[in-house]
């Protein structure tokens, strides 16, 4: 009977362990859900920001131009 009870206590101990187990997993689980989410914003904020940076470079390259064409007319 010792043994028995000695087995139930194991059991029941190891049915804790993993009812423990299983909510540290959720928790982990709900964080990656949470990355994974931060991950696409700053996907999108790195390509808007690429976009813009794209964009400064024309403007620049345009402003150039236009000033190169300002001192051949010396204006």
């Amino acid at each position: 009977m010792e043994k028995l009870k000695i087995l139930e206590e194991k059991i029941q101990e190891l049915v804790e362990y993993s009812k423990k187990l299983k909510t540290e997993n959720e928790k982990i689980l709900a964080e990656l859900k949470y990355l994974e989410a931060e991950r696409e914003k700053v996907k999108k904020t790195k390509l808007a920001n690429e976009t813009l940076e794209n964009q400064k470079k024309i403007i620049k390259e345009k402003i150039t131009k236009l000033l190169e064409k300002f001192a051949i007319a010396k204006i």
